[in-house]
């Protein structure tokens, strides 16, 4: 009757360390790389100091901590961590598991090498014989005539399963001179699984784990994966974007169209007496503004018309006091921002370039609780509204005048303690701005766009500060930009547009976190690169986001696209806009020239008409160095050459001759 043998040896520890190793592997792996793309800007040392400071009332609602990014969620350590300790307990253990059965080696009983040849082996066993043959060995005190019967055995079977014909075939067949031998193979459960006092238990554990607990997280992710889009945004907060958005929605449309998304029912709301206080300051500054909120259906909702208030609050700089409601209105903000996502797909599917812009500008603005309304400047740190305006009104309204502004800078921000406003012009002196070097529009391998192509456009982008550069600085651009402009076109050009380069060939440069006192959390600055017809007020090439642009070396972007269908000359506009600074935003005007496809005959003559260089000329000298084809001089002109030169050579001697016969005459 067939049994079945479990694991008596602890084999069973190899099943848990290969179920905990997949599953831990890549769940940490995951949680270290969220980790580290959060600490790499971080890394990243900033232009000047107190760039990354935040505001008091950040500190006040974060207990100190500034910027803090989102901790890791307590659960995922403790399972993380727990689940570590437990593979390592067992790994532990089956580190000191030894095999159970061992291979038979009759060269290693015999103690011989395995390249001896039979005459060797018959040597070696007669001197075995005459030292361990149980009638001559002399027994050591700890050894018995039963051991020592035992170890002559096995020396006799491995010399017989290398010289016996019969005992060797076994040793072939089977690995053992004996034949074949007893073989078993378990299962690597403890035994107690199985035994009969323990039933209830196991079938408890399956019916939890495989009953309840997979059909409960698989449903809950299943559904749970349901209610959002890709994008993790609610369908019904997506639904509400898609229905209300307009391609003539305001500003402030889209800020209280982001307040009415059900992501805000989620988020605690604070018993605070104060806010019924920041509630009618910001009625009374939109309605000088001639905004009213309660005219606007999508705030009925409580929890809408709340979270509008306190964006709004964050916008205006309502001064809030309380740190719990100052909590909610920080993470009302970060959730605002991270919903600004569902209105720039909307707005890019109908490609609506006015619309894109604007809820760009929506993520500037709330990056730097500034209303549209207020001065751009109030972006320096410390700055009131009231200082702003008096700035303004100096002539000093952005933080590049502020830079450049010298002693009557210092004048506009004498309010401030002398380190805060020498902080404040040192961070507008490192204030980044983007540059287009240049844009073009190319195709991999041709020199004309035709209909319908897919069409490359090629942006070199660096950032300049307002301060003036130093010499080293002016020197490194310099050589760089020399550098660029010596390198032929051609196979770099195919390239670049192909993607084929080395490791940081675009020009990569860690940007650190953008400077935003008034947000809630360090967050690192992209840019958005899109081409738009201004005529049309409509997105042409969809826009794609990049980071990493640096001062030091120029960043090179490509972004493809397909040409238009029909041939003629088009005027767009490329636009680099940035979601966290508010003034810097650049734009280009491009031209596009579709060639028709009857144009690129002629343009073939055209080239073919282009003639080689001569074969005497310096010009043709190169092309040869290069392989290319040259236009030879035919060797009956070489001919021709020299009989005009004797010609010209006997009409000179004719008329010397003459001019001596002459002379004789005379």
């Amino acid at each position: 009757m067939a049994a079945y043998q479990y694991d008596e040896t602890g084999q069973f520890g190899f099943v848990i360390v290969a179920f905990l190793a997949i599953i831990l592997l890549p769940w940490s792996y995951i949680t270290l790389k969220s980790l580290t793309a959060a600490t790499t800007a971080t890394k990243t040392a900033p232009p000047c100091a107190g760039w990354l400071d935040k505001d008091e009332s950040i500190k006040r609602s974060t207990n100190g901590r500034q910027g803090a990014q989102k901790p890791l969620p307590w659960k995922t350590l403790i399972l993380l961590s727990t689940g570590w300790l437990v593979l390592a307990y067992y790994g532990q253990r089956v580190a000191k598991i030894g095999p159970n059965a061992a291979i038979y080696d009759p060269f290693a009983i015999l103690g011989i090498s395995t390249s001896l040849g039979e005459k060797e082996i018959k040597r070696h066993y007669k001197r075995m014989t005459l030292k361990f043959h149980p009638d001559k060995i002399k027994l050591s005190e700890n050894q018995t005539k039963e051991q020592a019967d035992e170890h002559f055995v096995n020396i006799t079977k491995a010399y017989k399963a290398l010289t016996d014909e019969t005992i060797r075939k076994n040793f072939e067949l089977y690995g053992h001179p004996d034949g074949k031998q007893e073989f078993s193979m378990g299962i690597a459960l403890p035994k107690w699984v199985v035994e009969s006092h323990n039933s209830g238990y196991v079938i408890g554990i399956y019916a939890l784990l495989f009953g309840i607990a997979l059909p409960y997280f698989v449903g809950r992710w299943w559904y749970g994966s349901r209610k959002y889009t890709k994008d993790q945004i609610l369908n019904s907060t997506a639904a509400t974007v898609f229905t209300n958005l307009k391609e003539d929605s305001s500003f402030s449309d889209l800020l209280e169209l982001l307040a009415s998304s059900d992501e805000f029912n989620g988020l605690k709301q604070t018993d605070s007496g104060e806010y019924s206080n920041v509630e009618t300051q910001i009625r009374v500054l939109l309605k000088a503004r001639g905004r009213d909120l309660s005219s606007n259906a999508l705030l009925r909702k409580t929890r809408a018309m709340r979270a509008a208030v306190l964006l709004y609050a964050h916008l205006f700089r309502v001064s809030i006091k309380d740190a719990k409601l100052l909590q909610e209105r920080n993470e009302t903000v970060l959730l605002a921002h991270q919903l600004t996502t569902a209105l720039s797909n909307v707005a890019t599917a109908y490609s609506w370039l006015h619309t894109l812009s604007l809820v760009i500008s929506v993520q500037q603005r709330l990056m730097q609780a500034i209303h549209p309304t207020l001065p751009s400047l109030l972006q320096a740190p410390g700055l009131t509204i009231s200082g702003a305006e008096a700035a303004a009104r100096a002539g000093i309204r952005t933080m590049k005048d502020l830079a450049l502004a010298g002693d009557k800078g210092k004048e506009v921000l004498k309010d401030l303690e002398p380190r805060d406003a020498q902080r404040a012009i040192a961070i507008a002196q490192h204030w980044p701005y983007l540059e287009i070097e240049s844009a073009q529009f190319k195709v991999t391998g041709e020199k004309v766009i035709t209909p319908g192509c897919i069409v490359a456009l090629v942006l070199k982008l660096r950032l300049v500060y307002p301060h003036k550069p130093s010499e080293n600085d002016v020197e490194k651009v310099s050589t760089q930009g020399q550098m660029t402009e010596t390198v032929k076109e051609g196979e770099m050009e195919i390239n670049e547009l192909i993607g084929r380069k080395a490791k940081g060939a675009d020009g990569e440069e860690p940007t650190p976190f953008a400077c935003a006192p008034l947000f809630p959390r360090h967050r690192k600055p992209t840019w958005s690169v899109f081409v738009g017809d201004q005529k049309l007020a409509k997105i042409f090439v969809l826009p794609a986001r990049y980071t990493d642009i640096g001062a030091n070396s120029t960043r090179t972007i490509r972004h493809t696209f397909q040409a238009p269908p029909a041939a003629g000359m088009f005027t767009f506009q490329a636009y680099v806009k940035s979601d966290s600074y508010i003034g810097t935003d650049v734009q280009k005007d491009m031209k596009m020239e579709v060639i028709p496809f009857e144009a690129l005959d002629d343009l073939d003559d055209a080239d073919d008409d282009i003639s080689e260089p001569d074969e005497d000329t310096f010009a043709g000298q190169m092309a040869q160095m290069k392989g290319k084809p040259v236009k030879r001089i035919p060797a009956a002109q070489d001919d021709d050459d020299d009989d005009d030169t004797s010609d010209d050579s006997s009409d000179d001697s004719d008329d010397s001759s003459d001019s001596s016969d002459s002379s004789d005459s005379d």
